[in-house]
């Protein structure tokens, strides 16, 4: 199933940890390396008599799209939004490289087909899309959203920022004339930039975590903070235990390797909040997240 929205944006510190008595750390990261994704800022969608649709899309942060970016362009070919991925049975996928992808809903996934006769080009903040109409059914009316997207490689792709045109809804095309609409500027996704990090833990065995994040003061909705545990300092094997605040919530998940991802650890002794006042050492104070860890419920072993 391809995913074309961002459930949340992740900010991730990898963690090689093994407490021995008591002990503090911290680091430090970037300002303005928290991966705003392709701000889209208008769609234009036509077609030729030949037959040849094109889409235009017009970008008001990127001249050039960054490695990590996608511009997906989804299709409700038939006008239902209980049929297909969540309503669309196509999708063209651009990559910064250069790729463009089709994909094809089977009654069941998006599997990918061959784009033949597709082409798309990325210059001056515009991606031009040209293929043809018989790929897409020879429909005389569709829906249309456009997704900007980055990712992150962890253990698979994640996708940390999006913009989606329109936000609610498809856009409806009818052929023969042209589609325009506008989306605002400014509205894609951020994730919080982190910009320092705090470890420290107590006699009584609490690990605490204190993340400030420069440009959020408090985590806005289906946004998180993730830190992540290689418990066994095996980089191969990647993260064991994950904890992690968001909507106010505290969690903490742990790698099950028969089930192959991560599962809820009930009673984990998790607490956390996001307010003013995460504390960067050497820096002024500043808005951030703080996480205390009950260390024996979530990192056995560590």
């Amino acid at each position: 199933m391809m995913r074309k929205i961002v459930g949340c944006v992740l900010v991730l510190a990898l963690v090689t940890f093994a407490v021995v008595g008591l002990a503090a750390s911290s680091y430090s990261d970037g300002a303005g390396d928290n991966n705003a994704a392709p701000d889209i800022t208008s769609v234009t969608v036509s077609e030729s008599p030949e037959g040849v649709l094109t889409v235009v899309v017009g970008l008001g942060n990127y001249q050039a799209l960054s490695g990590t970016s996608l511009l997906d362009l989804w299709f409700d070919l038939d006008n239902n939004q209980q049929t297909g991925d969540e309503g669309d049975e196509a999708l063209v996928e651009y990559s910064a490289n250069g790729i463009v992808d089709l994909y094809r809903w089977n009654g069941r996934d998006m599997v990918r087909r061959p784009a033949t006769g597709m082409a798309a080009a990325f210059a001056a903040g515009t991606l031009t899309f040209t293929g043809p109409k018989t790929a897409f059914d020879n429909a005389t009316s569709f829906g249309v959203l456009v997704v900007g997207q980055r990712r992150q490689k962890i253990f698979d792709d994640e996708f940390i920022a999006a913009d989606w045109a329109p936000d609610i809804g498809r856009s409806p095309y009818v052929a023969p004339g042209a589609l325009s609409f506008s989306d605002p500027a400014g509205d894609m996704d951020a994730a919080p930039d982190v910009t320092s990090v705090e470890v420290s833990d107590t006699k009584a065995g609490t690990i605490t975590f204190a993340v400030t994040t420069q440009n959020v003061i408090t985590l806005a909705r289906d946004t998180r903070v993730d830190v992540w545990f290689d418990l066994d300092r095996r980089t191969s094997n990647g993260a064991e235990t994950i904890v992690g605040l968001e909507n106010g919530r505290a969690y903490a998940l742990r790698w099950d390797p028969f089930e192959e991802e991560f599962i809820p650890v009930r009673k984990s002794g998790v607490r956390g909040r996001s307010a003013a006042g995460g504390a960067a050492r050497s820096n002024p104070r500043r808005d951030g997240v703080r996480l205390r860890v009950e260390r024996a419920a979530t990192c056995p072993g560590a």
